[in-house]
């Protein structure tokens, strides 16, 4: 096994529209010791017939290598997978339907080596539905606490993309994703915050991030609550030993006012949206802003203020 910088890990499942460009952008890095790691979580398209195609014939194909799954296990198990099989003194994530700039691993590499950070992360370019927006995040070096706290303040990206980190800070704080789990780099991020040493932003772009418009069924709606529901079970006990309780509630109940939007803007029916509406609201915490003072309402009252102005809001975004 050759000796790599740099483990590049790509999930893929069911992505035959995309996986093309987006293994390509990644191919076509500017860096040169790249180690790729593709995870086959079993699709039932043909997005491996795809990738094989395009190694049978280029320049990196030595560097890139196969791992399949013996059944579909899931986005979080897929990481776990390429981290498992990672032989780079540092990993970067990235999705199997977005793309990369050709520079964006080298500038990421040069700024964790020059900054010693546990890990560095760059500034995200937004393709497609116009209804998401991401924080552009300012040149700067954090470290301690502020870490944690900057997290809570949601002053940057929880996703687990667009991040280069050490793979050794990784194992050594076990910060592997929850198998089966939607919103994963939630929860995630909120770990690696809290042990992280130090940290550096840069305002280069090299990530981009294709937002695809996708309807939300009754059963996935269901299924993110329930996973925004574990999450918060998880977060919860440390409101009591965390310094930051303002910042800690308000964080709080931001996930839960996104969960609750998601709820009234879905097809399932009314009395059960009343029941997940309950189940993401279960948690006693001090109401600390518009928000959490909202979530305070009865379920009837939170959709009947919010349903019609959340629907035009997404329309004009």
């Amino acid at each position: 096994m050759n000796m790599y910088e740099v483990t590049l890990i790509i999930p893929v499942y069911n992505v035959a529209n995309y996986i093309r460009d987006s293994l390509l952008s990644a191919l076509a890095q500017t860096f040169e010791s790249i180690e790729y790691i593709v995870v086959d979580d079993c699709g039932t398209d043909d997005s491996l017939e795809i990738v094989k195609s395009i190694l049978s014939s280029h320049q990196r194909a030595k560097d890139v290598f196969i791992y399949r799954h013996n059944c579909n296990k899931g986005l979080s198990a897929a990481r776990n997978t390429g981290l498992e099989k990672a032989h780079g003194k540092f990993v970067y994530f990235m999705d199997s339907d977005d793309e990369i700039t050709d520079d964006c691993i080298e500038k990421l590499y040069h700024t964790i080596r020059n900054s010693g950070a546990d890990w560095v992360m760059g500034n995200i370019e937004l393709q497609g539905v116009s209804s998401q927006h991401i924080k552009k995040v300012p040149e700067r070096q954090i470290e301690g606490e502020e870490i944690f706290l900057s997290y809570l303040n949601q002053e940057w990206l929880e996703a687990a993309c667009n991040k280069l980190l050490c793979r050794a800070f990784l194992i050594e704080n076990e910060l592997t994703f929850v198998s089966g789990l939607l919103h994963e780099d939630v929860l995630w991020s909120y770990h690696l915050a809290k042990v992280s040493k130090k940290v550096k932003f840069i305002q280069n772009k090299g990530y981009i991030y294709k937002v695809r418009e996708g309807s939300i069924t009754s059963t996935k709606v269901k299924k993110r609550v329930e996973s925004f529901v574990f999450i918060l079970s998880k977060l919860y006990p440390d409101y009591s030993v965390t310094p930051f309780k303002k910042e800690f509630s308000a964080f709080f109940s931001s996930l839960q006012f996104v969960a609750s939007l998601l709820i009234i803007s879905s097809a399932v029916p009314s009395m059960e949206k009343k029941v997940l509406y309950d189940s993401i609201n279960a948690w006693a915490m001090p109401r600390v802003g518009l928000k959490s003072r909202l979530l305070g309402l009865p379920f009837g009252v939170f959709q009947l203020l919010l349903a019609l102005p959340y629907k035009m809001y997404k329309k004009l975004r």
